[in-house]
């Protein structure tokens, strides 16, 4: 039902005071730039999902590397049908299954559903598709209150990945960086009604940004407990192993930084993993 556990081992997180010197150029800072989540839920069975697929990726064309998509398939409408049926692979992982209930999203709202930065929790944080753009452009033209700087080597198949956060304003509470798998461009059937009923099925369609695991648990590591000072540098280290199964040259780590207390999220980054 779920997809093979991955090997994890991670390093304790160190803390740098400023100045600091970054050593690795080849890594992805997000510097001032605000860098916004968008979390899809869909699943391939949901015949609604491609338009909200195609929404969030008019918004990724649109806003580039500010905005980083993940598509999140859970709930009913992402189980998948008996062996030797079209619809009988499975997108579904630990991780947004526990997002999907902890969040309430297909059950009291259905798929397609999403969150942006998951701003609003416990009452406004699921947005339709429609409102995506609304709530991305609000968001857009905001400062970055964090910086993130992602990067990652290949050795043999396995992969070291250093996360590097930064604040960069004041704050006092509790703060986590999660880090997850994402895999784009898989090509598999998916319901969809805006076609004839008696074709409602797209045998070639494009799966983009597709959740494939959580590097460090659904809900990350803290990285920052109490009063935060602005310039301090967070850092944490992985060895992350891939499934055979994943084609890693679509493969990307996503990083985001977020509140313990909200869910808030206050940066993400983004980074292909190296061939």
């Amino acid at each position: 039902m779920l997809i093979p556990a991955a090997f994890l081992s991670l390093a304790g997180c160190d803390k740098t005071e400023p100045p600091y010197k970054e050593n690795n150029p080849t890594g992805t800072p997000s510097g001032s730039l605000r860098k916004i989540l968008l979390e899809d839920y869909t699943g391939h069975k949901c015949g609604n999902c491609p338009r909200a697929g195609a929404k969030a990726q008019s918004l990724k064309n649109t806003y580039g590397e500010q905005l980083v998509v993940i598509s999140v398939h859970a709930g009913g409408y992402a189980n998948p049908t008996p062996s030797g049926t079209t619809m009988e692979y499975d997108f579904r992982t630990q991780p947004g299954t526990d997002l999907d209930v902890f969040f309430d999203i297909s059950l009291s709202a259905g798929n397609p559903n999403g969150m942006i930065n998951r701003i609003g929790y416990p009452f406004s944080h699921i947005k339709s598709d429609a409102a995506w753009s609304s709530v991305v452009d609000s968001l857009a033209a905001i400062p970055a209150s964090a910086e993130i700087a992602l990067f990652n080597t290949n050795a043999g198949g396995t992969y070291n990945i250093s996360a590097k956060a930064k604040f960069l304003q004041a704050f006092s509470g509790t703060y986590k960086l999660a880090l997850y798998v994402t895999e784009d461009s898989i090509v598999k059937p998916q319901v969809d009604y805006s076609l004839l009923p008696s074709n409602d099925t797209i045998y070639n369609y494009l799966h983009r940004h597709v959740l494939r695991d959580a590097v460090n648990g659904t809900w990350g590591d803290t990285i920052a407990t109490g009063s935060i000072t602005p310039g301090v540098e967070y850092s944490k280290n992985y060895v992350y192993t891939p499934a055979l199964l994943w084609n890693t040259a679509h493969c990307a780590f996503v990083a985001f930084v977020y509140d313990a207390a909200t869910y808030e999220v206050l940066q993400a980054e983004e980074q292909r993993l190296a061939q």
